[in-house]
């Protein structure tokens, strides 16, 4: 009776506070910074004071530091200069996990990874290609030397190899798949096992039911091609992850803390939102992972979480 009653006081005032704050724009949603320190070695060795660290993101600089003492970037200290990585609107508007990689003065380094937002530490490192040993040179003599001609490279048909991270995990599981075939494959075409499929070379793909899934990869080039499948590849457990009634859309984790704000999928955090939530606590109970729903984690769906959301908004 508690909660009935609860629930028919607060619905007309959700709804009267929508109306009014649906007459401006919502705003865009751009993920937080993150702030990120740790240690820098060049070819094994401590990084000198003066190298210059970037952030990068779908090929854009989006946050650089240089460092004032040999191998360490920016500390862990409250005042600290740390690396400031700043991902834009366009970053995140296909929903999906943001890739990260670091140059090192220009040099791609050895660390990716996915963005997140706070303050974290992450060691890098780069090294510079070999250089090959100069090839000595011939002996004059009476006779000119014999040319010899640089036989041409043979392309070989390319040998499927796949890896991702991670490989098991409770629903939803972004899985972030890449591409390791030999001899140089020119084309991809990724089968993620749930009647799914892409054709980038690294594809991040997202697991929304439990199972264990069969990944195959096929590559092209023009020697011929290469095809491995990996059964079992991928293992999500948990409850499966669904739609909300009406939506049409996954809901999504804009921050990346783990719990799921945005319930139809648009992007954003709004009323809709709320309202969304409100009309289906029950559906949430019985159909979806509590925890990714349960926002001041006290283990049940409840009022107090939609409060919590309206708050966010």
């Amino acid at each position: 009776m508690r909660y009935r009653y609860f629930r028919g006081a607060i619905a007309p005032a959700i709804i009267i506070c929508c109306f009014l704050v649906f007459s401006s724009p919502a705003a865009a949603f751009v993920p937080p910074a993150g702030e990120y320190y740790g240690t820098v070695t060049i070819d094994g060795s401590p990084a000198p004071a003066g190298t210059q660290i970037q952030a990068i993101i779908n090929g854009q600089v989006r946050g650089s530091i240089v460092t004032s003492v040999p191998g360490q970037y920016g500390s862990s200290c409250l005042f600290a200069t740390r690396l400031i990585v700043q991902p834009t609107e366009a970053d995140s508007a296909s929903h999906q996990p943001i890739r990260l990689e670091f140059l090192i003065n220009g040099v791609k380094a050895d660390q990716t990874m996915f963005f997140s937002s706070g303050i974290r530490s992450v060691s890098l490192s780069m090294h510079h290609p070999d250089t090959p040993s100069p090839t000595p040179t011939p002996t004059v003599t009476t006779q000119p030397p014999t040319a010899t001609p640089t036989p041409e490279p043979t392309l070989k048909a390319p040998v499927a190899e796949i890896n991702g991270d991670p490989l098991s995990g409770n629903a939803p599981l972004d899985v972030w798949f890449r591409d390791v075939s030999g001899n140089d494959p020119a084309r991809w075409n990724w089968s993620f096992g749930d009647g799914t499929f892409s054709t980038e070379q690294n594809p991040t793909h997202r697991y929304v039911s439990p199972g264990a899934y069969t990944v195959t990869l096929t590559v092209w080039n023009d020697a011929g091609n290469g095809f491995t499948a990996e059964p079992g590849f991928v293992r999500v457990t948990g409850t499966p992850f669904l739609m909300f009634p009406g939506s049409g859309r996954y809901p999504d984790d804009l921050d990346g803390d783990g719990k799921y704000e945005d319930l139809n999928g648009n992007g954003g955090l709004d009323f809709l939102d709320v309202i969304l939530y409100f009309n289906n606590m029950d559906w949430i109970a019985q159909n979806e992972p509590e925890g990714i729903f349960d926002y001041n984690g006290n283990g049940n769906i409840d009022f107090n979480d939609l409060l919590i959301l309206f708050d966010r908004v």
